[in-house]
């Protein structure tokens, strides 16, 4: 999956998600990204036991057992093996977390060549998430 994705919500756009989404706290603003990068700062929509709500997290999951900061953190996870690793458990039990994007970018090998995914209306794409 993506290792680089973009955040240019609409402001149309957000308030939409935010009424679809029943979404508590209405006061935060993403900020536009065309190229958000592993240990940037994201928005994400959360829900706790009391609210739903937008915030912001930095992408790269350190789970909250860690006793140190790793050298490489985790960006993603395949969906056909995420069920079979511990590390994930707790996350995917109690902290999930949808993260709105204008698209995502894949790499063409063997050139590398960036093809940006998009919806083709428009309309912003909700990544499934994990936090700690």
């Amino acid at each position: 999956m993506c290792g680089r994705f973009a955040q240019v919500i609409k402001h149309d756009q957000l308030k939409k998600l935010i009424d679809e989404l029943a979404i508590a706290k209405r006061d935060e603003q993403i900020e536009i990204n065309y190229n958000v990068a592993p240990t940037q700062a994201v928005a994400a929509f959360i829900a706790t036991r009391e609210t739903r709500l937008l915030t912001h997290f930095r992408w790269g999951l350190i789970p909250s057992w860690t006793m140190e900061l790793p050298q490489y953190q985790m960006i993603n996870v395949r969906s056909e093996t995420i069920l079979g690793k511990k590390t994930f458990k707790a996350g995917l039990q109690y902290k999930r977390c949808l993260i709105p994007v204008t698209g995502f970018y894949e790499w063409r090998k063997p050139d590398k060549q960036p093809f940006f995914i998009q919806a083709a209306n428009g309309y912003p794409l909700l990544l499934a998430g994990i936090y700690d």
